[in-house]
């Protein structure tokens, strides 16, 4: 698409025929089924099964198809008071590189950990489904269930602009100075920004963690191979029979350590790390607020100042100002309010499937080890 601009984000109002809104009331399921590389490694394509109101249709997307929209809708749509779903990273050319730290586990209760690209990917397009103000622009739905093909020239990626990331900054710097005459929102702007400082630990040290873990697993193989070496000398008897069942019991352990490694990323590692990422969409957004608030008392401070000639003028500034503050102002109030209820059921569905996943891991250690045991005792 050339020159995209925000008008061609959105269907005109009121026609009612086109096919930009015709789609507002499509139920739309989305599963990513397999991530694929590239021939020359610069990018990746994702396999994604769409369900529309009960029928499915396979797409195929890379990912710098689904950067492009996001870079669009970031850079070029007015988000006002919503929350935009933070993109996922790009996968490493290969294999993901938690994969390579974890390895594969054949015991895991949820899977092999390079299924995380293709779970946070599915997690962000199913969001813009979910939510009405990015599923019926009519780009968003299309990138969401048609084929690649019907997409040439739909969409150009914006141009990535150095200086617009230093106006940002500038104006990200700026906005701290602005006193919200809101105490909800100055509550509100430094509990995300806490929650950013103690998520991003969280998420850092939970990695930490399980590639600890692994390692743990790993060493494990080194006392093996140390008491199977005793064997080797032929020693026979109880000695032989007790150093056997001993190290088939640190098999279990290896196996079931690493198990726990893989689950505990896909429970509760990879909802700390988008948690981590949403809180910082979520400032984004209180941000814009404050930029709404800080040009509507601009306009404030100019009527004041404005000569005789100049005030109708800088009255009709307020007034238009004052609209879209109050504007984003309740959107964002609507959107805190959800975003805080849905951090909070994501983290508590999380935590109870990370810990209903070390419990069945350690009732099926525990049988194991039970019957290892009973087996040196005899």
């Amino acid at each position: 698409m050339a020159d995209t601009d925000t008008d061609q984000l959105a269907p005109e109002e009121g026609d009612e025929s086109s096919e930009e809104v015709a789609h507002k009331k499509d139920a739309i399921r989305i599963h990513v089924r397999e991530l694929r590389g590239s021939g020359d490694g610069k990018d990746v394509t994702y396999d994604i099964e769409v369900d529309i109101n009960g029928e499915k249709r396979k797409i195929s997307r890379s990912y710098q198809q689904l950067l492009s929209l996001y870079q669009l809708l970031s850079r070029k749509m007015d988000l006002g008071g919503h929350i935009l779903p933070p993109m996922p990273a790009l996968p490493p050319k290969s294999v993901d590189a938690t994969t390579t730290a974890l390895g594969h586990s054949t015991k895991s209760l949820h899977g092999n950990v390079a299924r995380v690209p293709c779970i946070a990917m599915q997690i962000f397009l199913q969001a813009l489904a979910d939510h009405s103000f990015f599923s019926e622009n009519h780009i968003v739905y299309s990138y969401l269930t048609k084929p690649a093909e019907e997409l040439a020239g739909q969409l150009e990626t914006p141009a990535n602009n150095f200086w617009s990331y230093i106006s940002k900054t500038y104006t990200d710097m700026q906005l701290k100075s602005v006193k919200d005459t809101d105490g909800e929102f100055a509550n509100a702007l430094k509990t995300v920004e806490d929650c950013i400082a103690q998520l991003s630990i969280a998420a850092k040290d939970f990695g930490v963690m399980t590639v600890s873990m692994k390692g743990l697993a790993s060493s494990m193989d080194g006392v093996v191979s140390g008491l199977e070496g005793f064997n080797m000398w032929e020693m026979g008897g109880a000695y032989s029979s007790g150093t056997d069942h001993f190290t088939e019991a640190l098999r279990e352990d290896k196996v079931y350590l690493q198990a726990i490694a893989v689950d505990s990323v896909l429970t509760l590692g990879l909802t700390l790390d988008l948690h981590h990422k949403y809180y910082q969409q979520a400032k984004e957004m209180l941000y814009r607020r404050l930029a709404k608030l800080q040009a509507f008392l601009t306009c404030v401070l100019q009527l004041d100042k404005a000569k005789p000639e100049k005030q109708q003028a800088a009255e009709s500034a307020k007034v238009k100002a004052e609209e879209e503050y109050q504007k984003i102002t309740e959107a964002a109030r609507d959107a805190m309010a959800k975003f805080q209820e849905q951090m909070t059921e994501s983290l508590q569905a999380s935590l109870v499937d990370y810990t209903e996943m070390q419990l069945s891991h350690s009732r099926s250690l525990h049988e194991s080890l039970a019957r290892i045991r009973d087996e040196l005792a005899s």
